[in-house]
């Protein structure tokens, strides 16, 4: 990771660890069947992806053939071995066999694009909408999948 890069990377932490911890804290109150935790850090360290993530992953224990393992906010950097970085996600994905329910809005990356400035105000922006499309995935994971 560049000197640069690793100053975005700082930034970004900072701008959106305690967004997200707030959310958290919010969702476990709607969804208490679901276990919420917060994560970051480098990913594909050794391969040219050169990554960093920072995400907000929601599960439940003992999940069922066709039911999701998991639905996470994400928003993922890569090439940061280089002097053009790339955000390459920044939505909402669902993970195993589950579904994701006809949402609009749960990948607001629909292409990766080099990093500018510019994206911190656009992530500090668009992370509210985010967190409103979790609650309703997660809604619509426990109408499908009651516990």
């Amino acid at each position: 990771m560049t000197k640069e890069n690793k100053k975005i990377v700082d930034k970004l932490t900072e701008l959106c660890i305690p967004i997200l911890s707030e959310f958290r804290e919010e969702l476990k109150v709607k969804h208490d069947t679901f276990k919420i935790e917060i994560g970051k850090g480098e990913i594909g360290e050794l391969t040219p992806y050169q990554g960093y993530h920072i995400y907000l992953e929601c599960y439940r224990d003992g999940y069922i053939p066709d039911e999701p393992n998991c639905i996470a906010l994400e928003i993922s950097l890569k090439h940061l071995n280089t002097d053009k970085p790339i955000i390459d996600s920044f939505g909402i994905s669902w993970g195993g066999d589950g579904i994701p329910p006809d949402i609009d809005g749960l990948d607001l990356l629909p292409e990766e694009i080099i990093w500018t400035k510019k994206m911190f105000e656009k992530i500090n922006i668009q992370l509210p909408k985010l967190k409103h499309n979790l609650n309703d995935c997660l809604k619509a994971w426990q109408n499908d999948y009651p516990k």
